[in-house]
């Protein structure tokens, strides 16, 4: 049996062992025992020291330069150790991230790509999302702040339609901006239907004009005598003269014709009081002396275009008079 030598520590214990390595019986070592070893506090005797754990991956992944030391990809965690081909194609960090801010550029490309229309609904959820982020969708029809412009009237403005334009706007990802341009485009739109509403009712209301001074004038009546009439005739039909319908020149005509027919036996003053009836001699009269009678003017001035025409009519009243019976 060999006899170990053991160096006796102040404390009475060998070597700085433990003394549940001394064997029973006398402070004998145990069989196992080595001369001149000491154990490791915390680890069991005759246990090997625990390795150290290993540097991280990116511990020395460049050098001064940014040069990749590839050998570090051999450390990579398991969640990237499948793109280890991949980063060792890069043999410095600026061609690494350049790579990586290229390939994420081609996939916001492939995102904005034109769907196929089988994707499932989480991609087409997901891409809506990314197309939303970046065209600064808001996630509020109301965020769009679309709204009447001053410049058009309310009457020509539909609530209903811009707010459905809104919601529109949100469902197909349309950027403020975008929106803010349609609605630009819609506004020049509507005012220039406007304008053209307009031009077309003054020119609509223009042409009136020119076929009613043509109907007086073919009927060989003085135009203000006529205007006069015809005011008279819109009071008995109840029509408001400040209604765009009187500018219509068959409206017109219809008025003066009435009033004529009311007053074919019976003659009018100005505020519509029957005056009395009249047989062709006093309307022949009436219209010879009466400066009122819409035909004085032509019989009375040689020149008037209608003159003739208005002459031989007196005539003809003066010719089929029959005196009234008594």
């Amino acid at each position: 049996m060999t006899i170990h030598k053991i160096q006796m520590a102040a404390d009475g214990t060998a070597g700085g062992a433990t003394p549940g390595a001394l064997a029973a019986g006398g402070g004998t070592p145990a069989a196992d025992s080595t001369a001149g070893s000491t154990a490791v506090a915390g680890t069991p005797a005759g246990a090997a020291p625990a390795a150290p754990a290993p540097d991280p991956f990116f511990k020395g992944l460049y050098d001064d330069d940014g040069k990749i030391n590839k050998t570090a990809f051999d450390r990579l965690p398991d969640s990237l150790k499948a793109h280890k081909d991949l980063f060792a194609k890069y043999d410095s960090v600026d061609a690494l991230l350049g790579g990586f801010a290229n390939a994420h550029s081609m996939a916001v490309k492939k995102a904005l790509a034109p769907l196929k229309g089988d994707e499932p609904p989480e991609i087409v959820a997901e891409r809506k999302n990314l197309i939303d982020t970046i065209n600064n969708v808001p996630k509020d029809p109301k965020g769009y702040g679309i709204k009447r412009p001053d410049d058009i009237p309310e009457m020509f403005w539909n609530e209903e339609l811009a707010g459905q334009m809104a919601q529109w706007g949100v469902k197909n990802s349309i950027s403020p901006a975008a929106m803010k341009e349609a609605q630009t485009m819609l506004a020049t739109m509507t005012k220039t239907e406007i304008a053209r509403g307009q031009q077309m009712e003054a020119e609509f209301f223009r042409q009136q004009e020119a076929n009613w001074e043509s109907t007086v004038h073919a009927a060989g009546l003085d135009l203000e005598k006529a205007n006069e009439l015809a005011l008279r005739g819109a009071a008995t039909l109840k029509i408001d003269p400040k209604n765009p319908i009187f500018k219509n020149a068959q409206v017109r005509a219809a008025c003066l014709q009435l009033h004529q027919l009311v007053s074919e036996d019976k003659i009018a003053s100005a505020d519509g009081a029957v005056i009395g009836e009249k047989d062709n001699r006093e309307m022949a009269r009436d219209i010879m002396n009466n400066d009122q009678n819409p035909m004085y003017k032509a019989f009375r001035d040689p020149n008037h275009p209608d003159h003739d025409r208005v002459k031989q009519h007196v005539n003809t009243l003066y010719q089929t008079w029959k005196p009234r019976r008594g």
